[in-house]
């Protein structure tokens, strides 16, 4: 967990930020792995579900984001050739 927290700290990239950011989670998965209850795992499959959704919404916006701005800069390349 620490390596991902500071790992992210120093990051210019988003998509680099979130990818420390799911090392951090996986230790918050160990923590409940470790405690071997009942409850822990039903948390556990819990805090999947929603981290899966979170992280491929983060990153679905993130991609489409990116293509968008890199598509609006390839117009204004073209329109300064003309």
């Amino acid at each position: 967990m620490v390596i991902g927290v500071f790992g992210a700290i120093n990051q210019n990239r988003i998509k680099r930020l979130l990818a420390y950011s799911s090392i951090a989670h996986v230790g918050y998965l160990l923590i409940a792995f470790s405690t071997g209850t009942i409850e822990a795992a039903e948390s556990l499959l819990v805090y999947i579900f929603i981290y899966t959704a979170t992280a491929i919404g983060a990153f679905g916006v993130l991609m489409s984001a990116s293509s968008h701005f890199s598509r609006e800069s390839r117009d204004r390349a073209q329109i300064a050739r003309t």
